[in-house]
């Protein structure tokens, strides 16, 4: 099985300004995520491609694996533009240099904590047990129960309802995950049908053993991910 893995690395960004180039303990953001896309490349065959609108952040990479000319057109580099548009125009690109992938390894830049035995054991679950799409979760910090939704000052509900009273955490139940973006692996064939990387009742959770998800959007995103790396 031949595997893509997949860096969207746009330019433009609201929250932080050159987020994907900011540094993080000393190296670019985008740095973490390449580094983990050599590891998964030692072990696991695969090509390595980082589609950016920006030749700033495409001679940064170049220097860090090998990679071609590529820029990703403006069209497919806006605030609203889909990154499955933009990950079958990279497919498109490939199959012109005589390339072509059986899955797609998705590696966002904005989540640089990763554990790389974990994807390649994910990888070999998702081989091994002929899986469509797969997803990293972890156990969620801020349990269901305590969420509420705020419509204003006198309006509002619990996200999930429950007719208990739970007062200690101990008392939770203990199955509630959340989709932490650290990677996502699905079939070509997958992504061209459900235009998505996950599709309920279809994409397998892979449980890693993350207690504090990092997913890089603000500043202050920034200090915490320095703590973890």
């Amino acid at each position: 099985m031949k595997f893509l893995i997949f860096i969207p690395a746009r330019g433009g960004s609201k929250g932080v300004k050159n987020k994907n180039l900011r540094k993080l303990n000393n190296y670019p953001l985008i740095f973490y995520s390449l580094e983990t896309a050599k590891k998964i490349n030692k072990q696991v065959k695969s090509d390595i491609f980082v589609s950016t609108d920006s030749k700033k952040i495409l001679n940064y990479c170049k220097k860090i694996v090998n990679l071609g000319n590529y820029l990703r057109p403006k069209k497919f580099s806006t605030d609203k533009s889909n990154i499955i548009d933009s990950v079958f125009d990279c497919i498109n690109y490939q199959k012109k240099n005589g390339r072509s992938y059986d899955a797609i390894i998705l590696l966002q830049p904005t989540s640089p904590v990763r554990s790389t035995v974990e994807i390649i054991e994910a990888l070999n679950v998702f081989k091994r047990e002929k899986k469509k799409s797969m997803m990293s979760v972890c156990k969620v910090r801020e349990h269901p129960n305590e969420i509420i939704q705020v419509k204003n000052k006198l309006k509002w509900r619990y996200l999930k309802s429950s007719k208990k009273n739970l007062y200690q955490k101990q008392q939770y139940e203990n199955n509630f995950y959340f989709i932490d973006g650290n990677f996502y692996i699905c079939t070509v064939n997958f992504l061209s049908k459900n235009k998505s990387f996950v599709k309920k009742y279809i994409s397998t959770p892979f449980i890693t053993k993350k207690t504090w998800p990092i997913d890089i959007d603000f500043v202050d995103d920034f200090k915490v991910a320095e703590s973890f790396i």
